[in-house]
């Protein structure tokens, strides 16, 4: 058989009930606070503008459609926040408040993972270091779909938890595939996440007495057949774009280094920099963990739901990110999901190195939230354009560059009209051809723009 839910020597009696109620919803309360605070501070920028009129500029057959095929993103989230707008409107706070319920649900899925995998004071406090995580707060205020990643994949690694204890049940099977047909839909690196946790689950059912492998082994592939089935679009247009390219031109080639730069934000959050203390900070708590998962014997169970399928992903993004990079550090969002619950259980435990833990991760925690709150990395379009707009407003013509996205416009100086943009013809993507089509941009070539400026007009 597996091994039993994990315990050491610090493990105390289970929590009471009333008292797991209360702390649990203090925590809840604790993280929709903080993810509540200052939300609409920062402007939108420019991919939260996209997720702002994409389904609202194309409309739903489109994204079924085209889109699943020029779009990197699944149509989900998008489809989600169309809803999210018709029932709270526009506003920056409005946008992002749909990733922030997001993340607050998220929590009552890790206390499950956790109670699973080790015991409920453990699961309770790997709730609280996630609602304190410093790059969960960066999304759960960010209008993307990466806070809605969190939810399926929270499913999937429960499913796969109760898997690993000898459970191949109907419940376990369709809680699976319910978490991995919507994290196909919530973003295309889910893919790699249900491959790694196929390896582990395979590999388990193939060498574990506890199952009857003909049986376990034929339940899983049927699952995830019907799973291939349901997300057949999604699979289709993934295939699509890896044979043609990400069709993200700005993230460079792979280098291992990058593996450092996706761990600090995790860990210290997006806003912390990376040279310094983000990578310092990441790397002492990294090595904590390491020391902690040695230490304490920690069954193999956990090793594979929390480490093991992490590993496998990283490694699948980086040899994809060969061909087509795509190693960048957001895609790595959701792995605050174990990071979490190997804090927890590394905080709640009696070892040598437990003191030097508490000091490091409060020290992350400190610094990531400083710089959270203090260092604003948003792109400030609504206080350019305001400082812009009165310039803009009575000029001649108002022409973008070859790159830049019009939505910023039309979401903070809706009122410009006869916009033209730097460049021959459409480009064969959504973001620089199709959008802008949409909106009405008219297109320029340099020769007419130069006309345009020697002719005195005012440009």
């Amino acid at each position: 058989m597996l091994p039993a839910p994990h315990t050491t020597s610090a493990s105390v009696p289970s929590v009471g009930r009333v008292r797991l109620v209360v702390l649990a919803t203090l925590i809840i309360a604790v993280a929709t606070a903080i993810r509540a605070y200052d939300i609409g501070r920062q402007s939108l920028w420019t991919d939260e503008l996209f997720s702002r009129y994409y389904a609202d500029l194309f409309g739903l057959k489109f994204l079924w459609t085209t889109g699943l095929l020029r779009e990197n993103s699944p149509p989900l989230y998008y489809m989600a926040i169309e809803g999210w707008m018709w029932l709270f409107g526009t506003s920056e706070a409005a946008l992002r408040s749909l990733s922030l319920i997001a993340s607050v649900l998220t929590l009552p899925l890790i206390y499950l993972i956790g109670c699973e995998l080790f015991d409920r004071r453990r699961a309770l406090l790997a709730m609280l270091v996630f609602a304190l995580s410093p790059l969960q707060i960066d999304f759960a205020q960010e209008a993307r779909t990466y806070a809605l990643l969190l939810i399926p994949i929270a499913v999937v690694l429960l499913a796969l938890a109760r898997l690993l204890r000898g459970d191949v049940g109907n419940r376990v099977l369709l809680t699976y595939a319910a978490g991995a047909i919507v994290a196909l839909y919530c973003h295309a690196t889910a893919i790699f996440f249900l491959v790694a946790c196929n390896v582990i689950a395979i590999g388990c059912l193939l060498t574990e007495r506890a199952f009857d492998r003909r049986v376990a082994l034929t339940r899983w592939i049927v699952t995830n057949a019907l799973v291939g089935v349901a997300a057949t679009p999604e699979l289709v247009s993934f295939i699509a774009i890896g044979r043609t390219g990400s069709g993200i031109g700005w993230i460079p080639p792979f280098r291992p280094v990058d593996v450092i730069r996706a761990l600090s934000p995790v860990i210290v959050g997006t806003s912390t920099p990376t040279l310094f203390p983000g990578a310092e900070l990441s790397l002492l708590l990294a090595a904590c963990l390491a020391g902690a998962l040695l230490a304490l014997r920690t069954p193999r169970r956990v090793w594979l739901v929390l480490v093991a399928v992490p590993a496998i992903f990283a490694l699948l993004i980086a040899a994809a990110s060969l061909r087509n990079p795509i190693f960048i550090a957001r895609i790595f969002c959701w792995v605050g999901i174990p990071v979490s619950l190997l804090l927890a259980d590394a905080l709640a435990s009696r070892w040598s190195w437990r003191t030097a833990t508490i000091a490091i991760a409060t020290v992350v925690c400190v610094a990531g939230l400083g710089y959270q709150f203090a260092a604003p990395q948003k792109e400030p379009w609504r206080g350019l354009l305001a400082q812009l707009n009165p310039d803009l407003l009575h000029a001649d013509h108002v022409v973008l560059g070859p790159l830049t996205d019009p939505t910023p416009l039309a979401y903070y100086a809706p009122e410009l009209v006869g916009l033209q943009k730097w460049q021959d013809r459409p480009r064969d993507n959504v973001e620089d051809g199709a959008i802008p089509v949409r909106m009405g941009v008219q297109w320029i070539t340099r020769r007419q723009l130069v006309a345009d400026i020697r002719s005195g007009s005012n440009t």
